[in-house]
C-alpha cells in the first residue's frame, strides 16, 4: 500500500524509507562522534586511532572468516570469496 508523500509523489513502502534513513542516521551520529572525540583528544591521537581502526576492521574480518569456514587453515591469507 503506497503512503502519500505529496500531491503527486508516491513512496511504494516504508522499506524504501528504511533503507535510506538507517545508513543516513548512523552517519550522522558517526559525523557527531567525531567531534565529540575530537574534543577530548589531541589531533594526533584521533588520527591514530581513526587510523588503527582499518586494521582492526582487517582483523574482525578475518577472524569472522576463519570461524565461518571460508578461509583454509592450511593456506592462511587465501579466503574464498563468494559473489
Amino acid at each position: 500500500m503506497p503512503i502519500l508523500i505529496s500531491h503527486n509523489t508516491y513512496c511504494p513502502s516504508v522499506v524504501v524509507f528504511a533503507l535510506y534513513f538507517v545508513p543516513a542516521a548512523l552517519y550522522c551520529a558517526y559525523n557527531n562522534l567525531a567531534f565529540v572525540n575530537l574534543a577530548n583528544f589531541d589531533p594526533t591521537t584521533y588520527f591514530l586511532l581513526l587510523q588503527f581502526r582499518v586494521v582492526i576492521t582487517g582483523v574482525v574480518f578475518q577472524v569472522r572468516m576463519t570461524l565461518s569456514g571460508r578461509c583454509s587453515g592450511q593456506r592462511r591469507g587465501r579466503c574464498k570469496v563468494s559473489a
